[in-house]
């Protein structure tokens, strides 16, 4: 069901990840203040089919996603002309949380030297 689901998601999200390297984005969360962090950028991921009676999906949005191995929070990649002086990529909080104690835990993004 549902855990099924979300458990394939995890899985398919840590094995991105493997694959990705770690940036920093400057990101911001409900209290509107921008922080620079260091993210795994995941690329595009398509929205949930329609269930409103439309026949076509939203489009697929870039995403990023902080970690420090159990609290997690996914950010949509959002570029802001205004930031700074050539603009820059601004991560949105979406969505977040904490693993459970037996979940294991999240590759946790560094930058390399």
């Amino acid at each position: 069901g549902m855990r099924e689901r979300m458990s394939w998601r995890f899985d398919e999200c840590v094995l991105r990840l493997r694959g990705k390297l770690a940036s920093e984005m400057l990101l911001q969360g409900a209290d509107q203040v921008r922080k620079p962090a260091t993210v795994w950028r995941l690329g595009k991921w398509e929205g949930p089919p329609p269930q409103d009676g439309k026949s076509r999906r939203a489009r697929a949005q870039d995403y990023a996603l902080w970690t420090d191995g159990k609290a997690w929070a996914l950010y949509a990649e959002r570029w802001d002309a205004t930031e700074g002086d050539a603009g820059a990529w601004i991560g949105i909080l979406e969505d977040e949380g904490v693993l459970d104690g037996d979940a294991g835990s999240l590759p946790v993004p560094e930058l390399k030297k």
